[in-house]
């Protein structure tokens, strides 16, 4: 079996043939995106002022609701 077809196979279906290590990899780095989903797309500062420390702008109209809303577009993806 070629690389091609492993990576590519001629029928698509849902069996697995990898190994636990990768299996389990993909587990831990789909919750740590989850995690990054929930921060940008739930907190009311949208994660920015939070974890990122960005600081928030003074000004009239507030410049910060259109930070904060660009970064939860980026949760929403």
């Amino acid at each position: 079996m070629s690389i091609v077809e492993t990576v590519l196979p001629r029928q698509a279906n849902n069996d697995f043939r990898g190994g636990t290590i990768s299996f389990y990899g993909f587990c831990l780095l789909l919750m740590s995106i989850t995690f990054r989903v929930y921060m940008h797309f739930l907190k009311a500062d949208s994660g920015v002022n939070a974890s990122a420390s960005i600081h928030l702008f003074p000004g009239d109209p507030d410049p910060n609701v259109v930070i904060h809303m660009s970064s939860s577009l980026w949760g929403s993806q």
